[in-house]
C-alpha cells in the first residue's frame, strides 16, 4: 500500500504544480506567484520555487489519499471521508502561507469550492463504477445461463 501511495505522490506532484500554475496565471494578472508570497520570501524566483514545491506537495497529498479507496475492509463512506479530510485539512495552511487566500471568507469559499468539486468527482466515479459492476454482473449472469443451458 505504501508503494502505491508513493507512486501516486509521484503522479500528483506534477499535477499539483500544473494546477497551481494555471490558477496563478488566471488569478494574478499573468504573474506566476502572489505578491504576498513574493513579499514574504523576498524574491520572485524564491517565491516561485516555494510555490511550485508546496503546490506539488499538495497535489501529492491529494493523489496519495486515493489509496484509501483500495483498503478492502473500509467502506466507501469511510475512505471518502478520510480522503476528503486529508485534502481539506491540508489546504487552508498552504493557501494562507502561499498567499492564495488572505481572509477567512476566502478560505470558506475555497473550501466550499473544493467540497463541491470533490463531491462531483466522487459522484462521477461512483456512477461509473456502479455501471461497470452492473455490466460485470450481467456478463456473469449470461455466463451462468450458458453453463446451465449446456449441462441440461
Amino acid at each position: 500500500m505504501l508503494m502505491k501511495a508513493l507512486r501516486r505522490c509521484a503522479i500528483g506532484f506534477p499535477i499539483g504544480i500544473l494546477v497551481s500554475l494555471a490558477i496563478s496565471l488566471l488569478s494574478y494578472d499573468g504573474k506566476l506567484v502572489s505578491d504576498v508570497l513574493v513579499a514574504r520570501v523576498g524574491s520572485e524566483t524564491g517565491a516561485l520555487v516555494l510555490d511550485l514545491v508546496l503546490s506539488g506537495i499538495f497535489g501529492a497529498i491529494c493523489m496519495a489519499g486515493t489509496v484509501f479507496y483500495e483498503i478492502e475492509h473500509w467502506s466507501l463512506a469511510k475512505a471518502t471521508f478520510l480522503h476528503y479530510v486529508l485534502i481539506i485539512l491540508s489546504f487552508p495552511p498552504l493557501a494562507l502561507f502561499l498567499g492564495w487566500v488572505s481572509k477567512p471568507s476566502e478560505i470558506l469559499i475555497m473550501t466550499a469550492s473544493q467540497t463541491i468539486c470533490f463531491f462531483l468527482i466522487w459522484l462521477f466515479m461512483y456512477l461509473r463504477y456502479r455501471a461497470e459492476v452492473r455490466e460485470l454482473n450481467e456478463l456473469n449472469a449470461r455466463q451462468e445461463q450458458k453453463q446451465k443451458d449446456g449441462t441440461e
